[in-house]
């Protein structure tokens, strides 16, 4: 009878210790969670862009991008207390380029690594090559992983005569330098980085 006690007190307090660990890991995500905060931002800011071109078309996304976007990489990154940025070289908005060497280096490795993975013949050595960058350049609380274009996104971020004069035009009005067209579906378009505040 006592042995059942002392297993049954041990369950509980093992049950119990897990349930804390579980609410403290949810409370202060660490990087094994920054995959889930990538794919959350992503399936949100979707949702919205494919929201807004229901109800407005092409051009209600464009404000969705300029807008809201940027909001909600600080409304999520504040929920999680991480940093959450989309980045590119060929980027729309300004503040979105890479703002240092490590944020071009993952750009370059990521788009190496689309090329690579992309190809009909696999270069396993190219590969292995490609990993040890992607290796050198991970730091302890970094994330990052591949934006691609949807084809959704070609609407505005296609060929120009892929994209409705009125959005082409409201895109020229915002984004006088801008960079992100010229995509097909399917194409390396940038990087979402989660580091930890």
């Amino acid at each position: 009878m006592k042995n059942i006690l002392l297993l049954s007190i041990f369950i509980l307090t093992g049950f119990t210790v897990s349930a804390q660990e579980t609410s403290q890991q949810q409370d202060r995500p660490d990087t094994l969670y920054y995959p889930a905060i990538a794919q959350e931002f992503s399936s949100t800011l979707q949702g919205i862009l494919m929201a807004e071109l229901k109800k407005g078309g092409t051009l209600g996304a464009v404000s969705v991008c300029s807008d809201t976007a940027l909001k909600l990489t600080g409304e999520i990154g504040n929920k999680y207390g991480v940093k959450i940025k989309r980045i590119s070289d060929k980027n729309r908005n300004a503040k979105n380029a890479p703002a240092n060497e490590k944020e071009v280096m993952i750009l370059q490795v990521l788009l190496e690594e689309h090329s690579l993975l992309s190809a009909e013949e696999k270069d396993e050595d190219a590969i292995k090559a490609l990993n040890i960058k992607k290796e050198k350049i991970k730091t302890p609380g970094l994330f990052f992983t591949p934006m691609k274009t949807a084809g959704a996104c070609i609407q505005c971020h296609g060929n120009e005569d892929q994209i409705a004069p009125a959005t082409l035009q409201k895109i020229n009005e915002l984004y006088p330098h801008d960079k992100a067209r010229g995509y097909k579906a399917g194409d390396f378009r940038g990087a979402i980085v989660i580091e930890k505040k």
